[in-house]
C-alpha cells in the first residue's frame, strides 16, 4: 500500500467557503464542545448537542469489524468518534479519516486541543476540499480494497458529517452512496462467500492456477470483453474478421457471444450469488475455459470442472491471499467488478495490446446490457442514475456504481499498467474512459493482427 507509507497527515489549507458556516457551541458535557454547521436549507450538529463523547462512544461500539485491519472513516468533525474508535477497536491497525468540509476542519482546529489524537500513529487524516481530496481518496480506496466496499475492509460513515458535505462534493457523495449500497448486504455476502469457499474446495485445489498462464501471451494482442450494450457492435466486427485475438470475457457477456456464434477463450466468473449461475445455464460451454475464485458460485465451478478451469485468488482479499499462500494459484485484482479481474488477467499474461470492448460503463436508451446477456435489466446494484461524458462528447446515462467501476479501471491503468503495456478502449459507444486511448475496433485489429475484414463466418474454435 504505497500511498499509505507517507508519514504524517495530508492537509490542504481550506479556501473560504461562503456557503457553509461552522460554529462551536457548548454542550452539556464539560470540556466537550459541539459543532453546528449552517448551510442553505439545512442546519446540522456534527456531534451531540448534549453528550458528544458518550454519543461518539456509542457510534464506535456499533461499528462492525472488517477483517483487514484497515478502516476508512468519512467525517472527522471534532474527532470524538475517531478517539472512541481508536480506543474501542484495537484490532484496527490504521484508520484513514477523511474530512472534506473545509470550514468544519478550520473550526475543529480552534475548538479543541487535538495534538494527542493527531499524533496517534494509527491515524492518518486527509483534510481539505473535495476537489483536492478526491484523487487521493480514490487511489487509497483502490489500493486498500481493489473496489469500493470489499467485505474485509472497514468503511465507516459518520452520517452527520456526510450530511454536511458541501454542494461541490458530488463525486465524494457518489463514492459514499456506493459504499452504502455495497455495505448493506456485506454480512450476507460474507456468509455466502464462506459457504462457497467450502463448496468449491475440491475443484479449487484440483484446478490449475492462473499463475501458470502469467507471461504466456507476452507481446500478443488480447481482447477483454465486458457486457455493455455496445458489445453487439463489436461482436459484429469480430464476426467479419479472418483472424481475431484471444478473448477474455466477463461471465455476463457469455450468452451474447453465443448468440452471435462466437466463443471467448476464457470466461471470468467471481460473483458468489445465484445470479452468476444464470449466465451459464443452458449454454454449450465445452469450448470455453473458466477462471474462478474460491468464493465464486459453486454451480459455475461444477459446470466446468477442474479440467477446464483455472483457479485464482483475489489479490486484495485478505482471506483469499491466505488461501493463495497455501495453494499458489495466482492472484487477480478482484472484489466488485469481474471486468477488473479479466483486465488484470490479460495484463499479467503479457497481453499487448489489450483491447477493451463492451466496456460501456453506461446504459443504452433501451437496454442495460448486450443482446442476450442474462444480466439484462438487473439494476438493483446500480445505485442512483446520473450522466457522464460519452466517447463522442455527448452525455450518456450511467449510475453511481458503473461510474465508480470506470474510475477503478482508469486508476488501474494510471498506476499499474501505463508504460508497461498498451491498453486501447475499442468500446463502440458509452462513457469516456479518461486517460486511455480510444480507437475503433477495426483499426485496432488491423494494427494488432494485420488482417482485415472478410465475409462473415462463424468462429471455428
Amino acid at each position: 500500500m504505497a500511498a499509505l507509507d507517507t508519514a504524517g497527515h495530508i492537509y490542504f489549507p481550506p479556501e473560504p467557503d461562503d456557503e457553509i458556516r461552522a460554529s462551536i457551541e457548548t454542550s452539556r458535557e464539560d470540556g466537550a464542545p459541539t459543532l453546528k454547521v449552517s448551510a442553505p436549507c439545512k442546519e446540522i450538529y456534527i456531534h451531540s448537542k448534549y453528550n458528544p463523547r458518550k454519543d461518539a462512544a456509542r457510534w464506535a461500539e456499533n461499528r462492525k469489524p472488517g477483517g483487514s485491519g484497515f478502516a476508512f472513516v468519512f467525517g472527522f468533525g471534532l474527532g470524538y468518534h475517531i478517539e472512541a474508535l481508536l480506543e474501542k477497536r484495537p484490532d484496527i491497525k490504521k484508520i484513514i479519516a477523511v474530512e472534506a468540509g473545509a470550514e468544519i476542519f478550520r473550526a475543529a482546529l480552534s475548538a479543541r486541543d487535538m495534538s494527542s489524537l493527531l499524533s496517534n500513529p494509527r491515524l492518518k487524516l486527509l483534510a481539505g476540499s473535495c476537489r483536492e481530496l478526491m484523487p487521493l481518496v480514490s487511489r487509497l480506496i483502490n489500493e486498500m480494497s481493489g473496489i469500493y466496499g470489499a467485505s474485509e475492509m472497514g468503511i465507516f460513515l459518520h452520517q452527520p458529517s456526510v450530511d454536511a458535505l458541501p454542494r461541490d462534493a458530488a463525486e465524494l457523495r457518489d463514492i459514499l452512496e456506493y459504499l452504502r449500497l455495497s455495505g448493506s448486504n456485506k454480512e450476507v455476502m460474507a456468509e455466502e462467500r464462506e459457504r462457497n469457499i467450502e463448496a468449491n474446495k475440491e475443484i479449487f485445489e484440483a484446478a490449475r492456477g492462473v499463475a501458470e498462464l502469467f507471461g504466456t501471451r507476452a507481446g500478443k494482442p488480447v481482447i477483454v470483453a465486458g457486457a455493455g450494450p455496445s458489445l453487439d457492435i463489436s461482436l459484429r466486427v469480430l464476426k467479419s474478421r479472418a483472424e481475431i485475438p484471444e478473448i477474455v470475457a466477463v461471465d455476463s457477456a457469455l450468452a451474447s457471444f453465443h448468440l452471435t456464434g462466437l466463443r471467448p477463450d476464457f470466461v471470468v466468473s467471481g460473483d458468489p450469488q445465484e445470479l452468476a449461475s444464470r449466465f451459464f445455464s443452458g449454454l454449450d460451454i465445452e469450448k470455453e475455459k473458466l477462471i474462478f475464485f474460491p468464493s465464486s458460485n459453486p454451480e459455475v465451478a461444477a459446470a466446468f470442472g477442474a479440467e477446464r478451469s483455472f483457479a485464482a485468488c483475489s489479490s486484495i482479499s485478505e482471506t483469499e491471499k491466505k488461501i493463495d499462500e497455501i495453494h499458489h494459484k495466482g492472484g487477480l485484482r478482484f472484489s466488485g467488478t469481474v471486468l477488473m479481474a479479466a483486465l488484470d488477467f490479460a495484463y499479467k499474461t503479457g497481453g499487448d495490446p489489450i483491447l477493451l470492448i463492451g466496456c460501456d460503463f453506461s446504459f443504452a436508451p433501451d437496454r442495460t446490457h448486450a443482446s442476450g446477456s442474462r444480466a439484462e435489466g438487473v439494476v438493483s446494484r446500480h445505485g442512483r442514475l446520473r450522466q457522464t461524458p460519452g466517447i463522442d462528447g455527448s452525455p450518456v446515462a450511467t449510475s453511481d456504481v458503473l461510474y465508480l467501476f470506470k474510475r477503478v479501471v482508469e486508476d488501474y491503468y494510471k498506476y499499474e499498467m501505463r508504460g508497461n503495456t498498451n491498453l486501447v478502449n475499442c468500446t463502440a459507444r458509452g462513457a469516456l474512459v479518461e486517460g486511455i486511448q480510444h480507437s475503433t475496433l477495426e483499426s485496432a485489429l488491423d494494427s494488432a493482427t494485420g488482417s482485415r475484414a472478410q465475409e462473415p463466418l462463424s468462429q471455428g474454435t
